[in-house]
């Protein structure tokens, strides 16, 4: 069977590595981002020689329409891989165009939406692979993996079980490949919902929220992403880290009142219902 593999980060390096272990696999072509490419979780997916397999290192995949046709691939698989696949790419493939997606689809469709669910505090979501349409994660369904959100994991800490949930996936889906037979899954886009992407608006800490609410926020943004932030003396602070306390404090202080500051730069602000601790950038340990 030939694949061709359109992706990147360290969920395209494990799809790229389960696949040439497998025999009666052949990866005809990979397209993959600029070596050194400025985004999180990065990885440079460092195809051995002996594999003898072309690697296009470019942002748009859709400029290679005439090598993919000339391949004739059965599966197209897109992982970890930001930009659109245009129609004409999907239809070069025999079987179909497989995608990846972390949320439980139909819900959370778009942008940013593993950031988004954590923001706002769920507790479960899937990673998903489906089919590929030209609207974006409309197609049916494959393989769905659930896992946990804890209350205490970071976005990276969410990314590395993203990564985990496609180890688990992926011999679902080569046995349907062996079989020739795909499990297809009609959504139902009238149940789901459709994220944007975040924005510097959508990362500004506002202390009139609960501390539960800015907690979130701060965990959703975390590293590798850019991170949350607040506005003091006309300086952009960003925030990596914090903890809610439970502390007695004085009934005269207001939502975005400093409490606290510690020698080592760690500040105690008021919410609008508990105090918060934020870790300063150069020190993460009270």
């Amino acid at each position: 069977m030939k694949l061709i593999i359109i992706g990147g980060l360290t969920n395209g390096k494990i799809l790229i590595d389960y696949f040439l272990k497998k025999k009666n696999i052949s990866i005809e072509l990979i397209i993959t981002y600029p070596i050194h490419y400025n985004i999180p979780r990065y990885k440079n997916l460092n195809i051995s020689d002996k594999y003898q397999i072309p690697v296009v290192y470019d942002l748009d995949a859709n400029k290679y329409f005439d090598l993919i046709s000339k391949i004739k691939p059965d599966l197209i698989f897109v992982v970890g891989w930001s930009g659109m696949i245009s129609q004409k790419i999907i239809n070069l493939s025999k079987i179909g165009c497989i995608g990846f997606h972390p949320s439980k689809l139909p819900k959370d469709r778009g942008r940013s939406v593993i950031a988004w669910q954590i923001e706002e505090g769920k507790n479960r979501t899937s990673y998903t692979s489906f089919f590929m349409k030209k609207e974006p994660d409309t197609g049916d369904i494959i393989v769905q993996q659930n896992f946990k959100i804890e209350k205490n994991d970071y976005i990276n800490a969410v990314l590395d079980k993203v990564d985990y949930a496609l180890e688990k996936m992926l011999p679902k889906i080569y046995t349907m490949m062996r079989k020739k037979k795909f499990v297809r899954i009609k959504q139902n886009l009238k149940l789901g919902n459709y994220r944007k992407v975040r924005n510097d608006k959508n990362s500004l800490i506002n202390w009139t929220k609960s501390a539960q609410d800015i907690y979130n926020k701060i965990r959703a943004i975390s590293r590798p992403y850019p991170g949350a932030f607040y506005i003091k003396n006309n300086i952009k602070v960003k925030v990596w880290k914090s903890k809610i306390l439970n502390l007695k404090i004085n009934t005269n202080f207001i939502a975005g009142d400093v409490i606290k500051i510690y020698k080592n730069g760690n500040k105690v602000f008021m919410t609008n219902d508990k105090p918060i601790l934020i870790y300063s950038n150069n020190n993460e340990k009270k």
